[in-house]
C-alpha cells in the first residue's frame, strides 16, 4: 500500500512538472525553477555552488523562488548547488531601545530570545543539468 501512495504521488509530481514546462533527465524531476512556500514573515534564500553566491531577499508574504539565472540572464553551469531559506524575525525596535537605555541586559536577553525563535531555517540541494534543477530528495526545515 505504502509503494503504491508513494508511486501515486511520484507520478503526480512528474505530472504537474510536465504540465508546468518541466522535464525528466534520467527518472528525475526537473524544474525551471525552485518555488518555496510563502513563509508569512521576511525571507532570505541563499544559493551556492560551481561558482556561484546568490542571496535574495523576499517582502513578507512573498513567495520565494530561484530560477538558474545570473542578474545578467546568463544560465548558472550545470552543476551540484546548495540552497538555504531563512525567515527573518520580527524585531520591536522600540522595545529593545527602550530595553538598551534602561540598561536592562535580561530583558534584551529575552527578546533575543523570542526574535530566534522566530526563525525557521529550510536546506537542500539541487543539481543544475542542462539549465533545469532536479531537487535532490532530502531538504530539511528546522528552527534556530
Amino acid at each position: 500500500m505504502l509503494k503504491r501512495i508513494s508511486y501515486f504521488w511520484v507520478c503526480v509530481i512528474v505530472t504537474m512538472l510536465l504540465i508546468s514546462g518541466g522535464t525528466l533527465v534520467q527518472d528525475k524531476a526537473v524544474a525551471s525553477e525552485l518555488t518555496f512556500a510563502a513563509t508569512g514573515r521576511p525571507a532570505t534564500l541563499t544559493v551556492a555552488g560551481v561558482g556561484a553566491y546568490v542571496q535574495i531577499d523576499f517582502a513578507a508574504g512573498e513567495t520565494p523562488w530561484f530560477a538558474p539565472f545570473d542578474e545578467d540572464g546568463n544560465p548558472f553551469p550545470d552543476g551540484n548547488y546548495k540552497y538555504e531559506l531563512r525567515t527573518i524575525p520580527e524585531v520591536d525596535q522600540a522595545a529593545v531601545e527602550e530595553a538598551y537605555l534602561d540598561g536592562d541586559e535580561e530583558r534584551l536577553a529575552q527578546i533575543r530570545r523570542a526574535e530566534e525563535a522566530q526563525v525557521r531555517v529550510q536546506s537542500g540541494s539541487f543539481e543544475i543539468v542542462g539549465g533545469g534543477l532536479v531537487l535532490n530528495e532530502r531538504s530539511r526545515e528546522r528552527r534556530e
